[in-house]
């Protein structure tokens, strides 16, 4: 969100021959006030988006 109460990275790392994906979402506030909901409502739509987009895999 633009005002980073909610937070979301993706983590890749190759490491020899191992591809890990990580995911952090971190909520930095306990409470969302009814006149925040389309900007959370908004935030979880791209996360989902996110979530759902696929990895392309290119040889070298």
């Amino acid at each position: 969100m633009p005002d980073k109460s909610i937070v979301f990275k993706r983590i890749l790392v190759k490491q020899d021959d191992i591809i890990s994906v990580r995911y952090v979402l971190s909520y930095n506030k306990a409470i969302y006030y009814a006149e925040e909901y389309p900007g959370v409502f908004a935030f979880q739509k791209k996360l989902y988006q996110m979530l759902n987009e696929q990895i392309v895999l290119k040889k070298s």
